[in-house]
């Protein structure tokens, strides 16, 4: 039997209840929209909307109280704000810091300073005035300058000092000193066909110049009976006192042209001093200096000093000592010769003024060499004359030094690498051409070519200052030094012969002579 259905409910029909009660809500709220509409506009929060009030039933007066007047309406656009604004905070970020720069000085703020002073300490220095150059010079030195205008104060310092003990010290005849033929007070005497030069003096016992007009003064003499002057000689001008009579006519000499052939003169020795081999000898310049000095070209004094302070900062001791030397020669010369007094006479110079030098030292011991007569005497003095040989060449090594260090400094100074270069180089001695000529033959050879030269020499010193001097000094130096190379030789073959030692010591201490008498010639 078939199993039965399952019996479905039949749906429900939808009930008009709901949308009844729904149509009267909205009604509901429609009334009271209508005719009570101040319960929502409460219950919302609404302002009340305010009564129109009653219509004015006459015209109501506009006027008002303000003061009659003129009224303009002011343009505020372009005014500032007075509103206050707060400007956000923003957070600065620190610029990275710089090191304050200190600000730049001018680099040799004082040169302009600098070069006044110095022009005032070069004055000075060219009018001989030493202690008023180095005043001036050294504040030169302490002031913010380029470094060749303090290099040029220094040099003057040095300069002025070195030639101040000079001048002290070397003003005789043959060295710092003025030469008569070139003086303002010069005057020629003529008698007939001959002339010669003289100085008037105020006496015999007062050898100054006199004052005044040279003529003048000698006319006046003249009315006396006596002339005093300084007349010339063969060597140099010496006083003497000659009767009125024997005096020719006196005129005034022509000092224009004697300088001029005088400057002429210094012009072609410098030529010749710059073009060979003494131009780096810094005694060859300061004779050059001298000349320029004893014959009144005072242009070219200093200039020639310069240079050879420049070669040699020790140039006073340098001066001093190649002084005594040539007094030394003059003193083997003598003894050599058997001239006795007048060896005597260079040795009481050399004691006096230069004991303190090697040459001075070395002069003594040789001159008590050759003059004592005690055997023991003699013995001593040989001694002392080994000794005084060897601190001189010892002195001679320690001031190469110390020039060396103090060109070194200058040129450093100065900032010139070509100085510097030159200054660190060890000077190389010029080839002394006579000397590195060989010369055969035996001691008897050496002693006849010694004797030529010691002759000549002896020719020259009795020549005075003429250039025939300059040509028997340049003969002298080629015999004396072959005669030197000789003996050298043969002292290399029999080392340790006194005899041979003594000839060639002597031999070139007269070599020495004559060459320093041709540096500037």
């Amino acid at each position: 039997m078939p199993s039965p259905q399952p019996t479905r409910r039949a749906p429900r029909s939808s009930s008009g209840g709901f949308w009844f009660f729904l149509t009267l809500v909205v009604v509901a709220i429609g009334a009271v929209c209508i005719y009570a509409p101040d319960v929502p506009r409460k219950m919302f929060g609404i302002a009340e909307k305010p009564a129109p009030g009653s219509e004015p039933s006459t015209a109501v007066d506009s006027k008002t109280e303000l003061k009659e007047g003129e009224h303009e309406l002011a343009n505020t656009l372009n005014d500032v704000s007075t509103v206050a604004r707060t400007e956000p905070k923003v957070a600065t970020v620190a610029a990275p810091t710089k090191p304050v720069e200190k600000p730049v000085a001018a680099k040799y703020a004082q040169e302009t300073q600098a070069q006044q002073i110095l022009t005032k300490a070069e004055t000075a220095y060219k009018a001989y005035k030493w202690d008023a150059a180095v005043s001036s010079a050294r504040q030169v030195v302490d002031l913010d300058a380029k470094p060749a205008t303090k290099v040029r104060a220094k040099d003057i310092i040095r300069g002025a000092d070195a030639l101040g003990r000079l001048f002290r010290e070397l003003d005789d005849r043959d060295e710092l000193a003025r030469n008569y033929d070139t003086h303002p007070s010069l005057v020629e005497i003529v008698d007939g066909p001959r002339s010669s030069y003289a100085v008037p003096i105020l006496g015999m016992d007062n050898q100054t110049v006199t004052p005044g007009d040279p003529v003048a003064a000698m006319e006046a003499m003249r009315r006396t009976g006596k002339v005093t002057v300084l007349l010339q000689s063969a060597k140099s001008f010496m006083a003497a006192s000659l009767p009125s009579d024997q005096v020719g006519q006196v005129k005034a000499a022509d000092l224009a042209a004697i300088r001029a052939e005088r400057e002429e003169s210094f012009q072609a020795r410098l030529a010749r001093l710059k073009n060979g081999a003494m131009a780096g000898n810094a005694l060859a310049w300061y004779d050059a200096a001298k000349f320029a000095y004893q014959n009144r070209l005072d242009d070219h004094v200093t200039a020639m000093m310069d240079r050879a302070i420049v070669l040699d900062p020790l140039l006073a001791k340098s001066v001093r000592e190649d002084k005594a030397a040539g007094l030394f020669a003059n003193v083997v010369l003598h003894l050599n010769n058997k001239n006795q007094k007048q060896a005597d006479a260079f040795i009481v110079i050399l004691d006096r003024k230069f004991s303190d030098t090697p040459s001075g030292q070395e002069a003594r011991a040789f001159y008590d060499s050759k003059s004592k007569t005690n055997a023991d005497d003699i013995a001593t003095a040989q001694a002392k004359l080994r000794e005084a040989r060897k601190a001189g060449e010892r002195r001679a090594r320690e001031e190469a030094e110390q020039r060396k260090s103090e060109r070194i400094a200058r040129a450093k100074d100065l900032g010139d690498d070509a100085a510097l270069k030159e200054a660190e180089t060890d000077a190389i001695e010029e080839p002394d051409v006579e000397m590195a000529t060989k010369v055969s033959g035996d001691e008897g050879k050496a002693d006849e070519l010694f004797a030529k030269g010691r002759d000549l020499y002896q020719k020259a010193q009795e020549a005075g200052n003429s250039p025939q001097r300059d040509s028997l000094y340049g003969e002298s130096n080629k015999y004396l030094s072959q005669a030197q190379n000789l003996y050298n030789q043969l002292l290399e073959k029999s080392p340790g012969n006194s005899s041979l030692e003594e000839k060639g010591f002597i031999c070139n201490k007269l070599r020495y002579g004559s060459i320093k008498q041709r540096r500037f010639h």
